[in-house]
């Protein structure tokens, strides 16, 4: 199994996301609109699991969204992402802070990544200025995961934490793939 982490900088990173607004919508209330299923009062979340090539869908412009294909099996050697995207983030100066947490688990339940486990801790998520925590953003880091022919097959199961560390909430998610050989 071998994990990459992808800085979306590179593949246009919250380009979907809409950050600028004029001085009167500056004045318009937060909605605390909930778009995603899982949340921590108004800030919430999902994780998905996609094709790598999708993670060009994040460099549409805001008006277009994204269409994304959920991958709910692989073969070895297909690439695929963890994506997360969320919303209603506090902030602090104008300024929002959010990071996350995510591991694999492989079938029997250990690690992935043998001598090299997938358990990263404290991805960027989204940390800078931001007008607009109710838009929809999209993590700022993205692992990539491909299968080696040395991985089992089953159920693999991805486990992530979302963290607000501004308005000290935290969202737990999970996403599965069935790896098939």
């Amino acid at each position: 199994m071998k994990t990459i982490l992808l800085a979306l900088a590179l593949l246009g990173a919250g380009s979907g996301v809409a950050t600028a607004q004029t001085a009167q919508t500056a004045k318009q209330p937060a909605t605390h609109s909930r778009a995603f299923p899982h949340a921590d009062g108004p800030f919430n979340a999902m994780m998905v699991l996609i094709p790598e090539a999708d993670l060009e869908e994040f460099k549409k412009p805001p008006e277009q969204g994204p269409r994304l294909h959920i991958v709910r099996t692989v073969k070895i050697k297909e690439r695929f992402a963890a994506k997360i995207v969320f919303m209603s983030f506090a902030l602090d100066h104008n300024r929002g802070d959010v990071t996350y947490d995510i591991r694999g688990v492989r079938p029997d339940g250990v690690l992935m990544g043998g001598k090299n486990p997938m358990d990263l801790k404290g991805l960027k998520a989204f940390q800078g200025e931001a007008t607009r925590p109710d838009n929809v953003f999209d993590s700022g880091e993205t692992i990539i995961i491909e299968f080696d022919d040395g991985d089992p097959p089953g159920v693999y199961r991805f486990e992530a934490v979302l963290h607000d560390n501004i308005g000290n909430r935290h969202i737990p998610l999970k996403a599965e793939v069935t790896l098939i050989k």
